[in-house]
């Protein structure tokens, strides 16, 4: 299965607050039953935008409200600066 995706500089948009937040994020998810999830989290570090990965978030009970909250505010600042990939 693939996701679209688009590119983002995660290097001048992220804060160590950031990176911490996504893997406080993916501590709380279970792998097990949310392994696209959890690779699209992931891949915020590779610059990896995947379209779907906030509605998909709403999908999951684990996350505390104030995690999810802080990690939609990091989301919606990513799909400012995205770009479209150019496929290969």
């Amino acid at each position: 299965m693939s996701f679209k995706h688009e590119r983002f500089d995660r290097h001048s948009l992220f804060t160590s607050d950031d990176r911490s937040l996504v893997l406080n994020v993916i501590g709380e998810i279970s792998k097990k039953d949310n392994p696209n999830i959890v690779n699209m989290l992931y891949g915020l570090f590779d610059g990896y935008w995947y379209i779907g990965l906030q509605s998909a978030l709403l999908t999951i009970d684990d996350i505390p409200a104030y995690m999810h909250n802080k990690l939609i505010e990091l989301l919606y600042r990513v799909s400012k600066v995205s770009k479209p990939s150019i496929d290969e």
